[in-house]
């Protein structure tokens, strides 16, 4: 019988970035582990309605999105050597928290970009294993976060910038938090300071980080591995993580009421996207629904859209479970989150993207170039004639409609948390893993 172990799976983040990880966590307790889940408080209903362990990490991904620091973030109006600085306060708290809600973990897994765990794996010397949310990998193929523009064969010039823009971030990440980092090793962990440019300098991380395992939670449907990923660190794409075994869900009368009362309505909502203006954003939708004689549900989300008055032909939704909502709708209109683009890929509906920052906009038109589609509707563009032109596309071509729907058909027979679990528990079991 294999040996169960005491694992903590950080992760800080949206509702979407939750998800997956809670998904992770629950096949992982199914197969006998014992698993914590390290995240806000304001997500500890969600982890343990799930039967899973919780511990608390100090902040509010909420509260900071709607503060007008969060407002900046989003909107992109902080230069590159900003973009971190609004984490760097929380990383103190989240590194000695970390620290100590993993003193009696057997494996650690990390939802994230950054560099904050690796020193605490590293003083603990316990298997460890990433869960990316897009490419992170150095690749010829592709620019850092530029997985939307892929190119099997770039030409030597375009292919050594693309390969040198991922070791340009990781430094820039490394400037922005080395000093809180290496406080946190020198006072709480003992380890020496990381050299000024970093791990890579730094022989016993280097070793490290070269056999820990990158698992990004999303199927090889949306995107293919790098045919020059190296071999260290091992990489996998085993699909989609999605939850399974929840309690059954139970809508509102009114709403399934809503959605048998005509045609297959479109589905509206940003998550945990916030706007400057709630009922500007909302104005539009509502003139959009008009213009183009359909129903509409909308999710309120974390922007608090349909606080005004709504026409009949749109029902307000605050939290509805996207596997039971999504196959009733006929367009998913969204933020290109990668947890409600997953769904909306499952269910095997045509897409329209309003991303507002970081990977939403590669993700949508990622969505584009597969044919699940149309162009993606920058936020910042946002209008009504733009996005009534392209939710018509979508709920009428045809062409995207099967497409949608045969890509639904690879993604439902994949099991991207059992697959993820069994390449985990080959790195479990080595008696002397090296990660």
């Amino acid at each position: 019988m294999k040996r169960s172990l005491r694992i903590v799976l950080l992760i800080v983040g949206s509702v979407g970035d939750l998800y997956p990880i809670l998904a992770l966590g629950q096949g992982l307790q199914e197969r006998g582990h014992i698993v914590t889940i390290a995240t806000q408080s304001i997500f500890q209903r969600n982890v343990r309605e799930l039967g899973l362990n919780f511990a608390p990490l100090s902040g509010n991904h909420q509260a900071f999105l709607q503060s007008e620091a969060g407002e900046r973030f989003i909107l992109g109006k902080y230069g590159l050597f900003e973009s971190f600085k609004p984490f760097k306060d929380e990383l103190a708290q989240h590194l000695e928290e970390a620290w100590n809600i993993c003193q009696d973990a057997e494996a650690v897994g990390f939802a994230g970009i950054s560099y904050w765990p690796i020193s605490i794996i590293e003083k603990l010397e316990i298997p460890c294993f990433f869960l990316p949310l897009f490419p992170i990998n150095p690749t010829r193929q592709f620019p850092w976060l530029g997985f939307d523009r892929v190119d099997r064969k770039p030409g030597f010039i375009k292919g050594l910038i693309n390969l040198l823009g991922y070791y340009l971030i990781e430094f820039v990440i490394w400037q922005r938090y080395q000093g809180v980092i290496n406080t946190f090793r020198k006072e709480s962990l003992k380890l020496p300071p990381v050299p000024w440019l970093g791990y890579r300098f730094y022989p016993p991380l280097r070793k490290k980080m070269q056999g820990i395992p990158l698992l990004y939670r999303f199927s090889p449907q949306l995107l293919t591995a790098a045919s020059d990923w190296a071999a260290c660190p091992p990489t996998y794409m085993p699909g989609f993580f999605f939850l399974a075994n929840q309690r059954a869900y139970v809508p509102p009368s009114a709403l399934t009421e809503f959605i048998n009362a005509g045609p297959p309505p479109i589905y509206i909502g940003f998550g945990s996207m916030v706007s400057l203006d709630p009922e500007g954003l909302t104005q539009i939708i509502i003139k959009v629904v008009e213009c183009l004689g359909k129903r509409a549900v909308l999710l309120s989300g974390w922007a608090g859209l349909g606080q005004q008055a709504l026409p009949n032909s749109i029902f307000l939704i605050d939290n509805v479970p996207h596997d039971w909502l999504f196959p009733q709708m006929s367009v998913v209109v969204h933020h290109g989150g990668s947890g409600t683009m997953a769904a909306a890929m499952k269910a095997g509906i045509p897409q329209v993207t309003v991303p507002f920052f970081f990977d939403q906009p590669p993700l949508g038109q990622r969505l584009a170039a597969l044919g699940v589609s149309p162009e993606p509707i920058p936020y910042s563009k946002l209008s009504v004639e733009a996005l009534a032109k392209q939710i018509a596309i979508a709920a009428t071509d045809l062409d995207m409609r099967n497409r949608a729907k045969a890509i639904a058909q690879h993604i439902r027979a994949e099991n991207g948390v059992q697959n993820a679990i069994d390449i985990l528990s080959k790195y479990f079991s080595k008696p002397s893993s090296p990660v």
